[in-house]
């Protein structure tokens, strides 16, 4: 991203550690810093198949919440009870029980949204990397980026509406006929994180597959990474197999469709 080709030159002009340049620019704050420092100190211990699982894990929101000492513990725990006997996403759970306010919660979610971003990138560039040499052996790497702004979505194929049936109450989920695609144009290396967003009470969780790296975030919704794989402008269509986890209460029917689709450069 943009930002990030701006904190390297500024790591590379003061001597500054890339983190205390982000820093130091406004674009992160001291406890986002933290979050990645503790983040990197788990995804070395991980496996990479279980590096995304690692970074969904992390960055929950009510871990955050902790992390940043909005709330305890013990508040977290019995939020989390009621949000599973309620079938209501933890934030507003917490946010009717007056432990925390719609701002809080809010500029959470969104410090979720840009460390996970981040994360994301960081996983596709660790996965690209070469193999580490041998305890001993000397090591060089050698880093080249081009930086590039454009990402953009032209055009989006979704259902209008989504079919409940007993079925689907039945097993819990509803499983899209058809695939969710977004037809997208950027020219970003690193390609772009899409947003699957859930916007109604009677579904818990979106789920999907068609990508490698993707992580579920705490607020119903889903992160995935779609590589650019390329260089120069181009021009693709993201085609995401969906799965939406039902809420205890859903009953049989016809909604309207449940998710809204964004994106950013990763």
């Amino acid at each position: 991203m943009a930002v990030m080709a701006r904190a390297l030159k500024r790591d590379g002009g003061n001597d500054l550690r890339l983190g205390e340049a982000l820093v130091g620019m406004g674009l992160i704050d001291r406890e986002e810093l933290r979050a990645m420092l503790s983040l990197q100190k788990e995804l070395r211990r991980a496996n990479g198949d279980a590096a995304a699982n690692v970074v969904a894990e992390r960055f929950r929101i009510g871990r955050l919440l902790v992390d940043s000492g909005v709330i305890d513990a013990a508040t977290l725990e019995e939020a989390l009870a009621r949000s599973r006997r309620t079938g209501r996403r933890l934030g507003e759970t917490l946010v009717e029980a007056g432990a925390i306010s719609g701002d809080v919660l809010q500029r959470h979610l969104d410090r979720q949204r840009r460390l996970t971003a981040m994360a994301l990138t960081g996983l596709a560039l660790w996965s690209a990397s070469p193999a580490p040499a041998e305890a001993g052996e000397p090591a060089n790497v050698h880093i080249s980026a081009t930086v590039l702004t454009h990402a953009s979505i032209e055009a989006q194929r979704l259902p209008h509406e989504v079919v409940i049936s007993s079925e689907d109450v039945a097993r819990g989920y509803v499983e899209l006929d058809e695939p969710l695609q977004v037809d997208l144009r950027t020219n970003h290396p690193s390609g772009v994180v899409l947003w699957l967003a859930l916007n109604s009470p009677r579904f818990t969780a979106v789920h999907a597959s068609g990508f490698e790296r993707g992580a579920p975030l705490s607020s119903g919704g889903v992160a995935v990474l779609v590589p650019q794989g390329e260089r120069g402008l181009r021009a693709r269509t993201v085609s995401l197999k969906v799965r939406l986890t039902l809420a205890p209460d859903a009953a049989p029917g016809t909604v309207d469709f449940p998710v809204t689709v964004s994106l950013a450069p990763a």
